[in-house]
């Protein structure tokens, strides 16, 4: 006999837990170095906590590598996975234009250029997602940052109202900055 447990998602420590959880009984195997592997968990609990305008109704998520970089196998088992009822396609190395037909774009810290590509996308409804302390001050969404043995996450939110992308509380509370709220 099962017994039925409940856990309050009004407590920030019990939604990375359940995240984390989520993550690894996920019933995908990544490949590759734990760093790439948790990044890529991290990127699809990322489509599950934002949401794009109505506009934007496309019946698939499209995450987009400018490089590949660590992510390298780990990312490739996203592809198919469904969120939200929409599965998930990954494109590798997307270039130029191309960058405007993704739902997420992920710009790694040696990214050439990534400053540009983030100018580039300003104002649409395109999740940008980077690695580095600096990410969300060149104008990213959402920055990866990793202290230690440990990953965490920065916010600009700023530039996702300015996406009109909007993003749970939840997610929010679990951030370690949020620049640009109000």
């Amino acid at each position: 006999m099962l017994n039925k447990t409940t856990v309050n998602f009004n407590n920030p420590s019990n939604i990375l837990l359940f995240l984390c959880l989520l993550f690894f009984y996920s019933g995908t195997v990544f490949a590759g170095s734990v760093s790439g592997a948790v990044k890529t968990g991290f990127l699809f609990n990322f489509f599950k906590f934002v949401e794009w305008p109505e506009e934007v109704n496309d019946q698939n998520f499209r995450l987009c590598l400018v490089e590949e970089g660590e992510l390298g196998a780990s990312v490739a088992s996203l592809n198919g996975k469904r969120v939200k009822g929409k599965s998930i396609t990954v494109k590798r190395n997307v270039q130029g234009e191309a960058v405007k037909n993704c739902s997420m774009v992920f710009l790694p810290e040696d990214a050439d250029s990534r400053k540009d590509l983030l100018k580039h996308l300003n104002g649409l409804p395109i999740l940008t997602v980077g690695d580095g302390e600096s990410f969300i001050d060149e104008g990213g969404m959402i920055g990866l940052i990793e202290n230690g043995s440990h990953l965490g996450f920065e916010v600009n939110l700023s530039q996702l109202k300015n996406a009109k992308l909007q993003v749970s509380a939840q997610l929010l509370k679990l951030a370690k900055t949020v620049k640009g709220g109000s």
